[in-house]
């Protein structure tokens, strides 16, 4: 519920319904790739781990502290509650990542007015998106997600004085953000910024407390609340920094970063370009200053948290922001002046854009659709051979290209042989060194993964039907 009978005004609302029910409609095609593409969404990675724990134990699952993960995972759990098969659990799981931003898309739009912000959602999940359709459970990308729905609440108000129960509202939801993930933080910072660069009226008081509030609650949260996981990525950070301060230029993370805005991320650097000429004519120069500030900042940030940014699914995540970057000016003082004067041509070059995205997708998911196949025939060719439904391999006799994260693969393995061969179930374990990290590989006792280590008798028989075996290496 929003409190305080929020301002209807249409100040951020574009002067023809057409872009609108584009939005509408682009999520409906989402919607659909996540149906389509639902086995190499929910068995990817995180997800895989993610969708492993709520299935063996029937319940939400929540990392590291990271609250708000919760949200996307309560359709799924509906449908287990329900007593529904693995497929269709893990279909709602695929899907309810696309109503979460769809839902906050027509809050935006319809509850808020806010057609600018609801645009700003689609550039940011979309414009640099390839791997990251199916790697969906990025804390830090949904809390981007719902940072938008924050300042949305914020300026359907600006000129109004905030009662007590609207500032106990946001408060609340500024927790909430600070539970996401830590970096939502920066982007509170940027679109705090940019908007009161962008609008006068909102230039009060009550606005300008917002960023130091915020400022507050995170590290009091982080203060009362450090996970072992930030703790590490932190210590990456400094190695970081040590290794390659100041010499930024010779971390091979830049240039892998140059090649993707060729390959995957051109629309980056273009809009980019836009805005550059764009507030150069205006002369607003202070946007210009924060857009190409916060753009390098970031890309500093992550280049030194990953300098060699070896995943490209994990990588892509960080650098979605940059979309949001581009993506939120581009869409507040570009756009409309665009859509007033040419509306029909500026919903067709969106259309065209939206497609050119959504074929740039689908076409990646013709690669996960081969590495989870890959997974599924690896398997069970390997516990047949082998007779056990427990396998094990050497990480470097492994296709790296198909594999990704070695850690996961035990998980992933075994989910796509429950959904695809239930009678058929095994799972497949990577790993260098086996006995002097899992002494109970010979015991035959325990399922193991790098994160677990659960009795067989102990898995949730509704789900996995693995019999006690030893872990067979097979080379």
């Amino acid at each position: 519920m929003i409190p305080d009978n929020l301002s209807t005004k249409h100040s951020y609302a574009f002067t023809s319904p057409a872009m609108r029910r584009l939005g509408y409609l682009a999520w409906g095609v989402f919607a659909i790739l996540a149906m389509l593409f639902y086995p190499e969404r929910a068995i990817f990675t995180d997800a895989a781990f993610q969708n492993f724990h709520m299935l063996q134990d029937e319940s939400l699952f929540i990392s590291h502290g990271r609250f708000g993960n919760v949200i996307p995972q309560l359709l799924p759990w509906v449908f287990m509650k329900l007593g529904a098969s693995l497929n269709i659990i893990l279909l709602a799981y695929s899907v309810s990542f696309i109503l979460f931003f769809a839902g906050l898309y027509w809050v935006l739009v319809t509850l808020l007015k806010n057609d600018f912000l609801g645009w700003s959602l689609i550039l940011y999940f979309c414009l640099l998106a390839y791997d990251s359709f199916f790697h969906v459970q990025s804390e830090l990308y949904q809390g981007i997600a719902v940072l938008l729905l924050f300042f949305g609440i914020v300026l359907q108000q600006r000129e109004a004085r905030w009662s007590l129960i609207r500032w106990i509202f946001l408060i609340f939801f500024m927790v909430a953000l600070a539970f996401y993930h830590k970096l939502v933080v920066l982007f509170f910072g940027f679109i705090w910024a940019y908007f009161w660069l962008h609008d006068p009226t909102i230039r009060r008081k009550q606005y300008l407390v917002l960023l130091p509030l915020m400022l507050i609650i995170v590290f009091g949260k982080d203060m009362l609340w450090q996970s072992a996981y930030e703790d590490n990525r932190m210590d990456i950070l400094r190695q970081g920094l040590m290794d390659y301060f100041p010499n930024f230029w010779d971390m091979p993370a830049n240039w892998k970063f140059l090649k993707k805005c060729l390959e995957r991320f051109m629309l980056f650097p273009v809009f980019l370009s836009i805005l550059v000429v764009w507030y150069s004519r205006k002369r607003e120069f202070l946007k210009l200053t924060l857009i190409l500030g916060a753009s390098l900042g970031y890309l500093l940030l992550v280049h030194y948290s990953s300098p060699n940014t070896s995943f490209d699914f994990y990588s892509e995540v960080t650098y979605l922001p940059l979309g949001l970057l581009v993506g939120l000016p581009f869409v507040f003082d570009v756009l409309p002046r665009l859509e007033s004067s040419f509306p029909d041509k500026v919903s067709l070059g969106f259309s065209l854009l939206l497609a050119f995205r959504i074929g740039f997708i689908s076409y990646n998911g013709l690669n996960y659709h081969i590495r989870l196949s890959w997974i599924q025939t690896t398997t069970t060719d390997l516990a047949a051979s082998a007779e056990s439904c427990c396998v094990r391999m050497y990480s470097n006799q492994a296709p790296k290209e198909l594999v990704q994260a070695d850690w996961a693969i035990a998980y992933e393995s075994l989910l796509i042989t429950a959904l695809r061969t239930p009678d058929q179930q095994a799972t497949l374990f990577l790993e260098d060194d086996f006995l002097e990290v899992y002494p109970d590989l010979k015991t035959g006792e325990k399922f193991l993964a790098p994160f677990d280590q659960i009795p067989f008798g102990a898995l949730n028989p509704h789900f996995f039907s693995l019999s006690a075996n030893v872990y067979q290496l097979v080379e």
